[in-house]
């Protein structure tokens, strides 16, 4: 303001970061924070293409699975951890929901299991079966007040579920189908594998 004393004028420019990823000119606008630990390397300013070059599949399934779990909502969150409205231990409920909402996550891939193709419905009780190995102090840390705990849980919980998942599958991208700007990935998986599979 022109009250303060000391203050002095100085020119006002435009920050230009692009991204640091070689060879990419776009504008950096998926960057961190000066000083915060990356989860996809140590870039500081990492454009939309950046982001899908350096990531691996394993962590594109750890993260649709931390989505998953980050979206749920709080009474089923608590009901996937035992617990009521009044934080009370009870018997655990919802598994196979939310076991079934993590596996069409997987709805734009083909999953293997050995030379067996799969579509992603058989894979929920697999799913299943691994949500309920989850400690449920891990599952009740889940839903913390603390948000940064809670977050915390989750992503512990999205790299042991997706550890299970990868140890027991493969997966590969299905290539999109159709006009539309939904994919259809049914028909993808059809014209690649067939009706017999899956």
């Amino acid at each position: 303001m022109s009250d303060e004393h000391g203050a002095t004028r100085h020119e006002m420019t435009l920050y230009v970061h692009y991204c640091d990823h070689p060879g990419c000119k776009k504008w950096g606008g998926f960057g961190f924070a000066v000083g915060r630990p990356s989860r996809i390397g140590s870039a500081s300013s990492i454009g939309r293409n950046g982001i899908r070059v350096m990531q691996t599949p394993e962590d594109e399934i750890t993260i649709a699975i931390a989505v998953d779990l980050a979206v749920l909502k709080p009474h089923q969150r608590r009901a996937f951890a035992g617990l009521d409205q009044y934080r009370r231990a009870v018997k655990v409920r919802g598994v196979p929901e939310l076991a079934a909402k993590i596996a069409e996550s997987f709805a734009p891939y083909a999953v293997f299991d050995g030379d067996q193709v799969l579509r992603y419905p058989a894979i929920a009780p697999f799913i299943a079966q691994t949500l309920y190995a989850i400690p449920i102090e891990l599952r009740r840390g889940a839903c913390d007040s603390d948000r940064q705990k809670a977050c915390d849980a989750r992503e512990r919980m999205a790299r042991l579920i997706s550890s299970q998942l990868l140890g027991r599958y493969r997966f590969e991208h299905l290539r999109h189908v159709g006009a539309s700007c939904h994919a259809n990935w049914d028909a993808a998986f059809e014209a690649r594998f067939g009706k017999t599979s899956g």
